[in-house]
């Protein structure tokens, strides 16, 4: 089976409800492309968990990690059972080997753009999420 995006046959994995899929501060040697069902993404800061969002069939998460090869920013867990296609840095590092080397420089732009932002917000104080208690 291939998808769309060009990617080969790629392992899936499945979340169930309360399951982590990334770990904020973790080293992103995979994304992930949802299938099937859904995850909140959310940050921990001064100890309570601030919601950035959620993400459903579609989305991809753990994308920046492999762009940029940095720490996770955030950490995502299903909200039901979620199917996920595997997305290892080799299969993405193939794919990137054939864009041209201004794409690969945007791309790694815009990354640095979207975790300067994140953290502007983290020290607004999460003022697009709702803070809880960190425990899912």
């Amino acid at each position: 089976m291939t998808l769309d995006t060009g990617f080969k046959l790629l392992d899936r994995r499945v979340f169930f409800k309360g399951d982590m899929v990334v770990k904020e501060g973790e080293e992103g040697l995979r994304a992930y492309l949802i299938e099937q069902g859904s995850v909140e993404v959310f940050r921990t800061v001064g100890g309570r968990r601030v919601v950035i969002g959620k993400r459903g069939k579609g989305n991809v998460l753990g994308e920046m990690a492999l762009i940029d090869s940095a720490l996770r920013v955030a950490s995502a867990v299903a909200t039901e059972k979620t199917t996920c296609v595997v997305i290892s840095r080799a299969e993405f590092e193939r794919l990137v080997i054939r864009t041209s080397p201004l794409m690969k420089g945007l791309l790694r732009v815009l990354v640095a753009n979207v975790r300067s932002l994140d953290e502007l917000v983290v020290g607004m104080g999460g003022a697009s999420g709702s803070a809880q208690d960190p425990t899912p």
